[in-house]
């Protein structure tokens, strides 16, 4: 019986002896690039506006420009390139004759974390569709910020009536 003990404690000894490995199991995920203006990656935004106001007769003075501006709330997750670009080149008039039928205005973002963008669209035809597209504001890192479009008419005298238009577009592009 004390031999069967010696045996069955030897026994244990051998097979008590645990060897423990490590498996490493790497776990990986990819996020894809977007930028969001107000909560929308792709498809209708939310229609913005500015007016200027109305105007008299004798046109836009200093006094009378001021700035306005629209709210944007922006999101990329990535680097990215900021452009403005108006659509006319200027806010453009379908009046005809030999009074100045377009107001021109500068337009500048504020709340971008790198640099702003901005456009000077500024012509002297009055003719609609000739785009004017500011230069690319390079942002350098990904970013959460509420961007204003700030928007200042030039002085202008002697303006034909009539209701003046331009499509501003804010467009940002992941890098």
């Amino acid at each position: 019986m004390k031999r069967m003990h010696i045996y069955l404690a030897a026994l244990a000894a051998v097979t008590g002896v645990a060897h423990a490995t490590d498996q490493p199991i790497d776990i990986t995920a990819t996020v894809e690039t977007f930028c969001s203006i107000d909560g929308t990656a792709s498809g209708t935004l939310a229609n913005k506006s500015i007016n200027l106001g109305t105007f008299g007769a004798t046109g836009i003075t200093a006094a009378s420009t001021g700035t306005l501006a629209a709210a944007l709330a922006v999101i990329c997750n990535t680097p990215s390139n900021v452009t403005l670009i108006s659509t006319n080149g200027a806010l453009v008039a379908t009046a005809s004759g030999s009074l100045q039928n377009y107001i021109n205005y500068g337009a500048v973002t504020t709340g971008l974390p790198t640099v702003q963008a901005s456009v000077t669209a500024n012509t002297t035809t009055g003719v609609s569709g000739t785009a004017v597209t500011g230069s690319i504001a390079a942002q350098t890192s990904a970013f959460s910020a509420n961007v204003n479009v700030v928007v200042t008419p030039v002085a202008a005298t002697t303006l034909a009536a009539g209701n003046y238009a331009d499509v501003l577009t804010f467009r940002i592009v992941p890098q």
